[in-house]
């Protein structure tokens, strides 16, 4: 999808989503990113350099998904471990 399907479907899924379990593990925020988790690092080192609309920018076109990311600070190092939820309600019936 492209950035404004995923911005609106975020949207539509936030209050839903926010603090449930999936895979185990509970979503405590959101992230829009880049479906081709090979250029994730190219988009997220943009969003730092040159802030989060350049990125956008530079990635208009791609395809962009919802991950969800659960937080762990449980341990010494924290940890934070991003779900891909373009398909959440396969996910959370599982």
């Amino acid at each position: 999808m492209i950035f404004d399907e995923a911005e609106s479907m975020l949207k539509r899924i936030k209050g839903v989503l926010i603090g449930t379990k999936i895979k185990g593990m509970t979503i405590h925020s959101f992230f829009i990113g880049p479906t081709d988790w090979d250029t994730m690092t190219d988009y997220i080192n943009k969003q730092i350099q040159d802030g989060p609309g350049a990125a956008i920018e530079a990635f208009a076109g791609k395809s962009f998904s919802i991950y969800g990311i659960n937080k762990d600070d449980s341990g010494k190092v924290p940890k934070q471990t991003f779900i891909l939820l373009d398909d959440w309600e396969k996910l959370r019936s599982n």
